[in-house]
């Protein structure tokens, strides 16, 4: 598992660039920083206190990022955000300081829904909410908007909660805004006729 963890990270070294990796290194130390929290470092799977073949290492997303996809989001879903897989905490900050009015964080791991916890009361962000579960198993609420997976999971997780969104879709005949980030699964999107595959993925009520 640990080596997995690493290829994935120096794939992404390797894509990105030396020289824009040092660029995010410093951009995520200052937002920490400036906060006084702690989302930076990576948290390996063998290190958190579960073993699970269906998830990742814990990274942090970059700042610049975030915000340049959340440029691109209509007034309509600026409203309940939904982190799958929300780590340290990192996306809920930047969501709430962003400008989304109800935020919610699906964590499975212990360890890292305690940190992000933690992140989250030093800020005093009281309408974050934090919750440590399966994503599988998180009912979403009925005024669900924006949901953002950063390749939290593997792809068989990711296709039962992809399942899961999309009963709700039918059920309640609602439009959502589905963020995939750094989509290594975009086939099990395609095999849900979810055609467009990039950092914004909306589903309308015709699906």
């Amino acid at each position: 598992m640990i080596t997995r963890d690493i290829k994935r990270y120096l794939k992404k070294l390797f894509n990105i660039g030396f020289l824009n990796t040092i660029r995010q290194v410093y951009n995520n130390k200052r937002f920490d920083k400036v906060r006084e929290i702690d989302t930076m470092s990576v948290v390996y799977n063998n290190r958190m206190d579960y073993f699970n073949k269906d998830s990742y290492m814990y990274m942090t997303i970059e700042e610049n990022l975030f915000l340049a996809i959340c440029q691109k989001i209509g007034s309509e879903f600026k409203t309940h955000f939904i982190d799958y897989g929300s780590g340290k905490g990192k996306v809920l900050i930047m969501a709430k300081e962003f400008g989304f009015k109800q935020v919610v964080g699906i964590e499975l791991s212990e360890f890292l829904f305690k940190v992000s916890k933690n992140n989250v009361n030093k800020l005093n962000y009281s309408d974050i909410t934090v919750l440590n579960k399966d994503a599988r198993l998180y009912d979403l609420p009925i005024n669900a908007k924006t949901l953002f997976l950063y390749n939290p999971f593997s792809g068989v997780v990711l296709d039962a909660v992809l399942s899961q969104i999309l009963d709700y879709h039918k059920i309640h005949n609602q439009k959502l805004l589905l963020i995939y980030v750094n989509p290594m699964y975009s086939e099990i999107f395609e095999a849900r006729k979810i055609k467009k595959i990039d950092e914004l993925t909306y589903l309308d009520n015709k699906a």
